[in-house]
């Protein structure tokens, strides 16, 4: 199952980076074509250049190839009202400075029963340092707090890749704890422009956590989201698919969400 689940994380940015790479180069002619023409006209040509840096723009910290954290990189706080369980989440990736390649990630994740159930709260803490060691590949290690099983140290590899509307992320390692439970995760977010303020926004995450120890499942889940973006202001319907234990058992949750990016 944790090959399978790996090699899906592997299909979507496999994917996502020849999708992008066809996105690119069809902006790379495009651009030529357009320098070509205006290559009489000087003042046409500046005029062209500070219109195509103000759409490359768009995203403090990210290029359009690979994804560049810095020190202005969007945090995204997102709530979501499902049919069985309230959901609030947020992570933040920045560098320490725009110069260095240390950097800083964190995530929360908290779900609460609307009936008060206990046994069906949890919350999910990640504090991360990474470190960059090719442009889009990190060494990250750091702590997570679960609700349930507490605290676990962990250490592993991220991927990153941003190319124009799309994203995405994989991230593997392993809790340095007596179990020593592998863990990868990962998402791919597509979110093309409609107009100057509006974008489709569509986004699937997936996880799967097995403890080395006993070789049997932990923890896994799938989460999709379907909406519109107004500037930093996202919204529309939401499914969260989550499993637990080694019997997998499993929770769904659909309904309505809201993200704001803040800068």
């Amino acid at each position: 199952m944790i090959r399978r689940f790996s090699l899906w994380i592997l299909i979507l940015l496999f994917a996502s980076t020849a999708i992008a790479q066809d996105y690119s180069s069809s902006k790379g002619s495009s651009t030529a074509i357009a320098q070509n023409f205006n290559s009489s006209q000087e003042s046409s040509t500046v005029i062209a250049q500070d219109s195509k840096s103000g759409v490359n723009a768009t995203t403090p910290g990210m290029n359009s190839t690979t994804a560049i954290v810095s020190t202005a990189s969007p945090i995204p706080v997102e709530l979501f009202a499902g049919h069985s369980r309230f959901v609030i989440s947020f992570s933040i990736a920045r560098k320490f400075t725009d110069k260095t390649r240390f950097g800083f990630l964190a995530s929360s994740y908290m779900a609460v029963d609307y009936g008060n159930d206990k046994t069906n709260n949890e919350s999910m803490n990640v504090a991360l340092l990474s470190y960059e060691v090719l442009k889009g590949l990190n060494i990250v290690a750091g702590a997570a707090l679960h609700s349930a099983w507490g605290f676990r140290p962990f250490s592993g590899l991220q991927y990153q890749l941003w190319a124009g509307d799309f994203s995405a992320t994989a991230t593997s390692g392993f809790y340095l704890t007596e179990s020593h439970n592998f863990e990868t995760k990962g998402f791919i977010e597509y979110k093309p422009k409609l107009s100057e303020n509006w974008s489709l926004l569509t986004r699937a995450e997936g996880q799967y956590n097995i403890s080395m120890e006993t070789d049997r499942h932990d923890r896994s889940r799938i989460y999709a989201r379907l909406g519109l973006t107004f500037k930093t202001v996202g919204f529309g319907l939401a499914a969260n698919w989550d499993w637990y234990g080694p019997l997998k058992n499993s929770k769904e949750n659909f309904g309505i969400f809201v993200r704001k990016a803040f800068r």
